[in-house]
C-alpha cells in the first residue's frame, strides 16, 4: 500500500515538473509569421528555411499577483471559549403538515448552525419521547406513527446526553385508515 501512494506521488511529480518545464521553455521560444504565395498565414515556433518568416513581439502575459491569506494560530483555549453555540431547526416536514392515509413513513430533517460540535449529537422527540439514540446527522425516519395530531422536535445533545439546545417543535397531523364497521344484521 505504501509502495503504490509513493509510486503515485511519484508519477505526479514527474508530470508536474513535465508540465513547468513545457510551460517555461513555450514562455522562451521565438514565434515566427509566415505569409506564403496565397495569402494564408501561418504562425510557427519551428521555420523552415526556405520560408520569409518574420519574428513576432509578443506582448506580456496578463497575470495578476498570488493573493495570501493571513495566517494565525489561534488560543486552544480561546478558541474554545469562543465556541459558537449552535441552534438546531426541523426543515421537514413544516409545522402544519399533513401526513396522508397511503405515507407509512415520516421523513423528517433537522438542520444544525453553524455546526456540531465535538462530542455533540442530535436526539429526535416525538410527542416528548425521544426517538432512537443520538446521532451526528439530522436525517430520520419515523415509522408506525398513530394517526392523530403529533409534535415533533430536535435537540442538540452532549456528550452525556444532556440537551444544550432544543429547536421549536412542530405540529404534524397523520391520516390513518380505520377498518370500516360492519352493518348490523337485519
Amino acid at each position: 500500500m505504501a509502495i503504490q501512494n509513493k509510486s503515485k506521488l511519484h508519477i505526479k511529480a514527474s508530470l508536474t515538473l513535465a508540465l513547468i518545464v513545457l510551460v517555461c521553455s513555450a514562455v522562451h521560444a521565438e514565434i515566427y509569421k509566415i505569409v506564403d504565395e496565397n495569402g494564408r498565414i501561418t504562425f510557427t515556433d519551428k521555420p523552415r528555411p526556405n520560408q520569409n518568416a518574420k519574428t513576432v513581439e509578443l506582448l506580456p502575459l496578463n497575470t495578476q499577483p498570488t493573493h495570501h491569506a493571513p495566517t494565525s494560530t489561534p488560543n486552544k483555549k480561546a478558541a474554545k471559549s469562543k465556541a459558537p453555540s449552535a441552534s438546531i431547526a426541523i426543515t421537514a416536514p413544516t409545522d402544519g403538515t399533513t401526513i396522508p392515509t397511503g405515507q407509512r413513513t415520516i421523513p423528517v430533517n433537522a438542520a444544525v448552525k453553524p455546526y456540531l460540535t465535538a462530542g455533540q449529537r442530535i436526539q429526535l422527540y416525538l410527542d416528548g419521547t425521544p426517538k432512537g439514540s443520538p446521532q451526528a446527522g439530522g436525517h430520520y425516519t419515523l415509522t408506525e406513527v398513530y394517526r392523530g395530531q403529533h409534535t415533533i422536535q430536535a435537540a442538540i445533545v452532549d456528550k452525556h446526553g444532556k440537551a444544550v439546545s432544543h429547536s421549536k417543535a412542530i405540529t404534524i397531523y397523520v391520516k390513518r385508515q380505520t377498518a370500516p364497521k360492519p352493518n348490523p344484521a337485519k
